[in-house]
């Protein structure tokens, strides 16, 4: 038996822990191909605790529950005869552990790329606090004839510790939002645009007024403006932590009928993964440089 256990490690949000599980799932995949038995070590993830890390700690401990299913991840696995523990039900194993992160081990050839990414985006069970609230949110937004969700990632944690850190995060919100809207513009004319975004309504506000004056015909909605309609659900959202509240964005760029992001952003790159392998239109999601030359590598769309 080999084991593969999902590992996270640093300052690693929402999308980074699940690359590192959909690591440990292709390589279990990947030895059970092999004719060997595989068993997924399931580890609890992590969660902001402020969207700007203005305060230490930066990050404490999330149960994997608040991510998927897992009864229902052990079933579905089962299917492919792979087994899964928990960390806490594996510590007395004696046998070494894999440790897998976002980034590659096993070389895949394109087939079972395919077949993995085919799995990963059609059977994994999701968490259904978050799922629900993001089936609520796209049921709202249904009513609109054409809409579209796009990531806009402005939270003040992007410039912690980069190059960016030069500017105000005010002014790399607005060169942010300035390309976002020249992607928009490709898009033929939305109804309605979904901002998936962690900040406060206030920065959204501000940093949004270039959507608002080059697009006056569309409307521009956010998870808690349409969620705050019903306090039975607002007090379900408030209720989440922040990775939580950031997957219900994830899921509801998934399953949009347009979606666009920044392709250097593993956020949006991993919604266009799951997208692609879901068997959307191709020309219903958009990722714009600025590129990352490793997701396509680490992750390809096949």
């Amino acid at each position: 038996m080999k084991y593969f256990q999902n590992h996270v490690h640093g300052m690693e949000g929402l999308c980074n822990q699940l690359m590192a599980l959909y690591r440990a799932l292709s390589e279990a995949f990947l030895c059970t191909e092999q004719g060997e038995p595989a068993c997924i070590i399931l580890a609890d993830g992590q969660t902001r605790n402020f969207i700007n890390l203005t305060d230490e700690p930066f990050f404490s401990p999330l149960s994997i529950d608040a991510f998927i299913e897992v009864d229902q991840f052990q079933a579905v696995l089962s299917s492919r005869s792979v087994s899964l523990l928990r960390l806490r039900d594996a510590e007395s194993l004696s046998e070494p552990v894999v440790k897998c992160s976002r980034f590659p081990i096993s070389t895949l050839t394109p087939e079972e790329a395919r077949n993995t990414g085919i799995w990963i985006a059609t059977s994994i069970p999701f968490a259904a606090r978050p799922l629900r609230l993001a089936q609520m949110i796209i049921a709202s937004m249904s009513c609109y004839p054409k809409w579209a969700a796009f990531q806009l990632r402005i939270e003040g944690d992007i410039l912690y510790g980069q190059e960016a850190m030069n500017i105000s995060l005010e002014d790399y919100a607005q060169q942010y939002v300035h390309r976002a809207a020249d992607h928009l513009a490709q898009f033929p004319a939305m109804s309605a645009v979904y901002i998936a975004t962690g900040v406060e309504e206030e920065v959204l506000r501000r940093a949004s007024k270039e959507l608002t004056e080059r697009f006056p015909d569309t409307v521009l909605l956010n998870k808690k403006e349409i969620l705050r309609l019903s306090p039975v659900l607002w007090g379900e959202f408030q209720a989440l932590s922040l990775e939580e509240q950031a997957m219900v964005d994830w899921l509801v760029c998934l399953d949009a009928p347009h979606f666009l992001g920044p392709h250097g952003n593993s956020f949006s790159y991993l919604a266009g993964y799951m997208r692609h392998y879901r068997g959307l239109d191709p020309e219903s999601t958009l990722l714009w440089p600025e590129y990352q030359p490793y997701w396509d590598l680490w992750f390809p769309r096949v």
